[in-house]
C-alpha cells in the first residue's frame, strides 16, 4: 500500500463503523416480538403501536431539518475560527522529516483551504463529497486540532444528512 495512503483504511473502517452503529442503534428493529426496540422507546412509542400514527412523518422530518440546521451552523461557526498557528509551527519545527515527506507536505493543502472547500461543498450540500474531503484533511493533518473539529462537523451533518435519506426512504416506501 502507498505510504500516504496508510491512513485510509483505518479512517474509513471507522468511519464505517460508526455509520453502521448509528444506523444500528437510531433504526433498529424490535430484537424479540412484543418487545420494544431502542428506537420505539427512545421516540415513546409503544409495542403493537403504528409509528408513523404516534409520532407523524412531519415531526419526523422537521426535527431532522432541525438538527441539520444545527450541524451546519455548528460546522459555519468551526471553520471560521483562527487556528493558532504558533502550535502548528513548533510541530513541524521540532519534528524529524525526511526530503521526500516535507516536498510531499509542501504540496498538500493547508487546514485552511482543506475548510474552504469543505465549505463549498456544504454550500452545495453535497455532504459526502465534503465527508470524503473531511476524511481526506485528518488523515493529512492526524494530530491538528482544527482538522479534528472540521472532520466531527462535517461527520455529524454526513449521518444527520444519511439518516434524512433514509427517513425518505422510508416515508416513500409506506402507502
Amino acid at each position: 500500500m502507498h505510504k500516504s495512503m496508510k491512513w485510509l483504511l483505518p479512517v474509513l473502517s471507522i468511519s464505517l463503523v460508526w455509520v453502521l452503529a448509528y444506523t444500528k442503534l437510531t433504526f433498529a428493529e424490535e430484537s424479540r416480538p412484543g418487545e420494544p426496540s431502542a428506537y420505539h422507546l427512545s421516540k415513546g412509542i409503544q409495542p403493537g403501536q403504528d409509528p408513523a400514527a404516534a409520532q407523524g412523518k412531519e415531526a419526523s422530518i422537521q426535527e431532522t431539518s432541525r438538527q441539520y440546521a444545527e450541524a451546519m451552523a455548528l460546522w459555519k461557526q468551526r471553520s471560521s475560527s483562527p487556528m493558532p498557528s504558533v502550535a502548528r509551527g513548533a510541530r513541524q519545527t521540532f519534528s524529524m522529516k525526511s526530503a521526500n515527506e516535507s516536498a510531499a507536505e509542501m504540496n498538500r493543502p493547508s487546514v485552511e483551504q482543506y475548510g474552504q472547500e469543505i465549505s463549498r461543498l456544504l454550500d452545495q450540500q453535497d455532504t459526502t463529497a465534503a465527508f470524503e474531503l473531511a476524511t481526506k484533511l485528518l488523515g493529512d493533518y492526524p494530530q491538528d486540532r482544527q482538522a479534528k473539529e472540521q472532520f466531527a462537523a462535517v461527520y455529524k451533518l454526513y449521518a444527520v444528512d444519511v439518516a434524512k435519506k433514509q427517513n425518505e426512504l422510508k416515508a416513500g416506501a409506506q402507502p
